[in-house]
């Protein structure tokens, strides 16, 4: 796959001297039924990608991340939505004497996001078949440490796929849905994480966050939330 650094901050101009490149490598499951979210999603697959992408740029090294992934199918399979979320690791990322030009990633270890639309063609060959499209990667650790510009790839990709299934799977299941209610919860939920300001190597805080929402479901794909959060910032 090859592609291009978007440009979010002026400040990530140096970093765009190149043309990055890499590739994926894709494992997939195919689901057929056998539980309700498979046939109100269209039977989409679950899988993992595992990524190798070269910035061509001396300050932003290499990355390789593995995402977990779903692929959601529209027009009779023919393409598909792709989903991931992962972890990725940089191969250069920001020191304030050795890469204090890299403002993209402030640590090793980055949450990263994959999404991709991509045509696709089985069994062309056998069981070798062909697929090609564009894709969306994001890198970033949320700002738990400075610097954290974060960086976003528009790539095209091409390449093949093969089954390894014997026979070919039957996505035309009879299956009758029924209505779908619940009634309404009261939702509490705690959460927290680490913060680093802007300023690079300034003191990290913890945070906390709780949540207090009503939950309505309106049908077995759909709900309505309301609610308030609580942000707490120990400083």
């Amino acid at each position: 796959m090859g592609g291009d650094i978007l440009l979010h901050k002026n400040n990530l101009l140096h970093l765009k001297t190149g043309h990055p490149s890499g590739v994926f490598i894709s494992w997939n499951k195919k689901t057929f039924g056998e539980k309700r979210w498979h046939v109100e999603y269209g039977f989409p697959d679950s899988g993992f990608t595992l990524l190798y992408q070269d910035f061509k740029n001396e300050h932003l090294g290499k990355n390789t991340a593995l995402f977990g992934h779903y692929n959601f199918y529209f027009f009779k399979r023919a393409l598909f939505f792709r989903i991931g979320q992962g972890v990725a690791f940089a191969s250069n990322p920001y020191h304030f004497k050795n890469n204090f030009k890299n403002h993209a990633f402030g640590s090793k270890f980055l949450a990263s996001t994959l999404l991709a639309l991509n045509f696709k063609k089985d069994a062309v060959i056998g069981a070798l078949g062909f697929q090609f499209g564009a894709s969306v990667i994001h890198y970033s650790n949320g700002n738990t440490k400075s610097p954290n510009t974060s960086v976003n790839v528009f790539s095209v990709n091409a390449g093949l796929t093969h089954i390894f299934e014997e026979e070919p799977p039957n996505f035309e299941i009879d299956y009758t849905l029924t209505k779908y209610t619940e009634p309404i919860k009261i939702n509490v939920v705690l959460r927290g994480g680490v913060n680093q300001s802007d300023v690079i190597r300034s003191d990290q805080h913890p945070f906390y966050v709780i949540s207090v929402y009503a939950d309505k479901r309106l049908s077995y794909k759909s709900s309505i939330q309301f609610g308030s959060e609580f942000f707490f910032l120990l400083i």
